[in-house]
């Protein structure tokens, strides 16, 4: 089906559906109907605005919906988010958003697809993954992020934003026990110290449950990939006038519980020593302790001065993050492959950003964004004697990588729109960058693991300078219905790769054209979003095994082409509904490559090639209805279907090495109090135990094997909740 038939689809869609996205999000209509949904204010262009009048494709995720939806990390967002992809890989997650992400693996690289916490940029993958604590809102902005935003992003954005302090007291308690021997606790305080001036925020998390993949080893019996996290957060808002704020923050976050294992298709090379794979995707035969230990935190200082025309925002930041874990790569009993990974990072940045007053003939921003990271990690490869891995027959052999990194970055950016008429606007942004990487990377290798021997080094620096302009077109049809188009470029620099001595990889950038339409029917109970796109690739970055180390490398071109349909709607004054359709077509266009796992193929040829974590068709529908009680309570059920087809996790689209289409069935029924102080719900995930991947790969040097890791399978428990 092609683009303009998704298209003229999701008009009709917009039209009849009463229903809309992954996020229950709402929208207001002015209208003051009881029935009407309360409107959806986001900050994705730096200002607060009705996602009615936001030019872009937005999913937005309230804190009620994440709680209810039982999503409690990034990780639990893709399901449930169309265009959304993403991969668990050892101790971090790379995000794909419309195909275009990247699994760069070491301190040398970055995501094509940012995280930001309140504004902060999050630079480590492994810094995404602390679970949810008091969330207002998820926002996932699909598309290029190249001018408003601190860091460049080819891909989008995934922007959480946190519950700040409240002028009046409050606090409630949620409890969460399930399977797997989950057990969750939050809880939060907020306290106004003096009155209309000063307040403060505290929350506060454990979380843990059991792995899902049960270890069969007679010497290492237990369960891999459980969790055991705190998580803190902490702020304070100095409110001295009614035009100044100073909001300090700090959080941290631990996990102290286990790495999710690869997953073994075959035995491989294992298969010659008598390794036996269990043929039950949740069962494994390590002969390894493994585990995996995460710190991250950090403090934020917003401060906001409103100088009548123009808004004065500063955002300084500084975090950190370390890792350190234990893999087993072979997954099986023998003496093969493993990793030792240990990994420190710091940062800080700050943003001064110059916003011009709304509601005039011209609306403008400015301003200023620096960036600093160090990072070192030292990353040892030990392969066994029953490894194929060069060395005397029966002997160990091993492969050490210490690295540093450390990145600079330097940007200025303005946006500015007109309003020609009180119907057609026209926006203008442009963002220069300059970018400045130095990494040194040790090459270690020897029999003796204590005594290894230096083979090579490199220590290199590059600069990347970037321009990224930003247009838009608006038109307001009806003061209910608003249509924009834009284009768009992104950018993203170029890196090192810590895990072997290779040449530096160069930038990728990406131009991208996106249309679309915001509708609010039924007297405020419908909002509806229809966006079409198309975007050519440069120089994607990609990485591929090669034995035994990973390589990167640009690829030549790749387009993409699609369609997002969202809908949120109250049809009735109990009935909530949501559905979110995505259309996408993501190829490469120009790529000649050898496959490590076939070299007598020699170079091939990828054009028409699907890119990664690109499904064809994903969609999400959700529902709640409540049914009101005699005492006053409420009962609510509800529910969502979510569905995927087929991807692949290589770039050679090898069927071995993706995951068909899925679909998943999730539900929740809850009960609330007739004084709303407490509430409590049943809730099942992946309720027809679907055993799917979301991550793949085919290693040369275990055979040719395939190894993946595994979603969670069914998941069920109670959640009860105590506001006071």
């Amino acid at each position: 089906m092609g683009i303009l038939k998704v298209t003229r689809l999701g008009l009709l869609g917009m039209l009849l559906a009463p229903i809309s996205p992954g996020a229950l999000a709402q929208a207001n209509s002015g209208s003051g109907s009881d029935s009407a949904l309360a409107e959806v204010i986001v900050t994705a262009q730096k200002r607060e605005e009705s996602i009615r009048d936001v030019p872009a494709s937005i999913a937005v995720f309230s804190g009620t919906r994440l709680h209810e939806a039982n999503i409690n990390s990034t990780m639990d967002l893709q399901m449930a988010t169309p265009s959304l992809s993403i991969s668990h890989i050892d101790a971090q997650q790379f995000i794909f958003l419309r195909g275009l992400g990247s699994d760069l693996e070491g301190i040398g690289t970055e995501g094509s697809t940012a995280v930001n916490i309140d504004g902060v940029y999050l630079a480590r993958p492994g810094s995404t993954f602390a679970d949810f604590l008091d969330i207002e809102r998820i926002e996932v902005a699909r598309g290029p992020q190249g001018t408003l935003y601190g860091q460049n992003s080819v891909g989008g954005a995934i922007n959480i934003v946190t519950v700040k302090p409240k002028k009046t007291f409050a606090a409630d308690a949620n409890l969460s026990f399930g399977n797997y021997d989950e057990r969750r606790y939050e809880g939060e305080l907020n306290v106004p110290i003096v009155t209309d001036e000063l307040a403060a925020r505290f929350a506060i998390l454990k979380s843990r449950h059991e792995g899902y993949t049960q270890n069969v080893n007679a010497l290492n019996n237990n369960h891999l990939g459980g969790a055991d996290n705190v998580a803190a957060r902490a702020s304070i808002l100095y409110t001295p006038t009614s035009d100044l704020s100073v909001l300090l923050s700090a959080d941290y976050a631990r996990d102290r519980g286990d790495i999710t294992p690869y997953k073994a298709q075959a035995a491989g090379f294992a298969g010659d020593y008598g390794a036996v794979i269990p043929a039950d995707p949740f069962r494994i035969n390590s002969n390894l302790p493994t585990f995996l230990h995460t710190d991250d935190g950090g403090s934020t200082l917003t401060v906001n001065w409103d100088l009548g025309a123009a808004t004065l925002t500063s955002l300084s930041a500084y975090r950190r993050n370390n890792e350190a874990f234990l893999e087993d790569v072979d997954g099986t009993e023998i003496a093969g492959m493993e990793v030792h990974w240990r990994q420190h990072q710091s940062q800080v940045s700050e943003e001064l950003r110059l916003s011009s007053t709304t509601g005039g003939r011209f609306d403008w921003m400015t301003g200023l964004y620096y960036f600093r990271e160090n990072s070192s990690a030292d990353v040892l490869l030990l392969f066994g004697p029953q490894s194929p891995v060069a060395g005397p027959p029966g002997s160990s052999y091993g492969l050490r990588f210490p690295s540093a990194a450390h990145t600079t970055v330097y940007a200025a950016f303005t946006q500015e729109t007109l309003h020609l008429t009180q119907r057609l606007s026209l926006t203008a942004g442009l963002r220069y960058g300059y970018e400045q990487k130095r990494a040194k990377v040790n090459d270690l290798e020897g029999e003796a693991y204590d005594s290894l021997v230096l083979l090579g080094a490199t220590d290199d620096s590059r600069t990347w300078r970037s321009w990224t302009p930003n247009f838009i077109v608006g038109f307001q049809l009806t003061p209910l219905t608003n249509l924009y188009a834009k284009a768009s470029k992104g950018f993203k620099s170029g890196g090192f790769n810590a895990l072997t001595l290779q040449q530096p990889f160069e930038p990728e950038s990406i131009w991208s054209y996106e249309g679309g339409a915001k509708a609010e029917w039924l007297d405020g109970r419908m909002l509806a979003s229809l966006a079409g796109f198309y975007y050519t690739l440069s120089n994607q970055q990609l990485n591929t095994y090669v034995s035994p180390v990973t390589n990167i490398r640009n690829a030549a071109e790749s387009r993409g082409h699609g369609a997002e349909l969202e809908v949120t709607a109250r049809p009735v004054s109990r009935l909530d509904m949501s559905l979110g359709l995505a259309y996408l077509v993501a190829t490469f266009q120009r790529f000649n490559t050898t496959n490590p796992n076939d070299l007598g193929l020699g170079v091939i040829d990828l054009a028409g090639n699907s890119l990664r974590n690109a499904p064809k068709w994903s969609s999400s529908l959700s529902g709640r209805y409540k049914f009101p009680l005699r005492d006053g309570a409420t009962l609510s059920l509800g529910g969502s279907v979510e569905y995927r087809s087929r991807v692949f996790f290589d770039q050679f689209n090898d069927p071995a090495v993706a995951q068909n289409a899925l679909t998943l069935l999730n539900a929740r029924l809850g009960y609330t109090s007739p004084s709303g102080r407490w509430d409590a719900a049943l809730f099942g995930n992946n309720l027809t135990d679907k055993a799917y991947r979301v991550a793949s790969y085919r290693i040369d040097v275990t055979g040719g094997n395939v190894l993946s890791f595994m979603a969670p399978p069914r998941t069920w428990g109670v959640q009860i909740g105590v506001r006071f």
